[in-house]
């Protein structure tokens, strides 16, 4: 059996290795981590507390979105219209044997992505973003596809976790899409278009085994080697 671990990059970050994150927090906590390498992993559903976080940070929406049929829409379900299909399908399931018209109802669904453990940064440095977060300091994290490999291998000696980690940047716009232009991006990359000027990228590891998950704080020497305090 194969435990290394395998990072999947998304596709809009190809060729950029070398460019440098950033993390915004309190000075106390960024002194934690370049000293000592500490490092808080947060969970995709406990950021969806925004009386904890505010609105800054949390987010009740995430890792959510609704798919929907538009008003007045008629189906002509065979089987060469498998997309349609597929998606009535999951509210009528005899429409996967048969031929069917469905006229004048309107269908949606709401999909909930599961839980993940998360290390949220952004690609960009930003004196506002960070005072938004209520946060005084950035770390600048250079080499990151060494950096998250170094804080997996430490979060892994605390939790189980599946073999890959999935780093990609989030997608700003609505929560909510026609079942036609669904495409192949994760739901967790997901925010509210009035977030963009956070140019958020996340580190996403996926656990093993049922159960809630929390946050949890880590420590890897490792991974500490690639962050330092800059001033915005």
């Amino acid at each position: 059996m194969n435990n290394n671990p395998k990072i999947l990059y998304h596709r809009d970050l190809f060729g950029l290795a070398k460019k440098p994150l950033y993390k915004y927090q309190t000075k106390e906590n960024a002194i934690k981590t370049v000293n000592h390498g500490s490092f808080r992993i947060g969970t995709l559903y406990d950021y969806r507390d925004i009386e904890q976080y505010g609105s800054e940070i949390g987010d009740v929406g995430e890792g959510t979105r609704s798919v929907e049929s538009a008003i007045g829409e008629e189906f002509l379900l065979t089987g060469e219209n498998s997309n349609a299909k597929g998606f009535v399908s999951g509210f009528i399931p005899q429409v996967l044997d048969r031929n069917m018209w469905i006229s004048d109802v309107q269908f949606r669904r709401r999909d909930n992505s599961p839980d993940r453990y998360l290390y949220c940064v952004s690609s960009e440095p930003s004196r506002d973003a960070m005072l938004d977060f209520e946060c005084d300091t950035a770390l600048e994290i250079t080499d990151w596809p060494k950096f998250f490999y170094e804080l997996r291998a430490s979060l892994r000696m605390k939790v189980r976790l599946q073999r890959t980690c999935h780093i990609m940047p989030c997608i700003y716009g609505d929560r909510m899409a026609h079942y036609s232009e669904l495409d192949e991006n994760d739901i967790l990359q997901l925010k509210p278009r009035e977030m963009e000027y956070q140019k958020e990228w996340r580190a996403a590891w996926t656990p093993v085994g049922v159960g809630g998950i929390k946050p949890i704080i880590i420590h890897s020497p490792k991974a500490k080697k690639y962050c330092r305090i800059i001033e915005l």
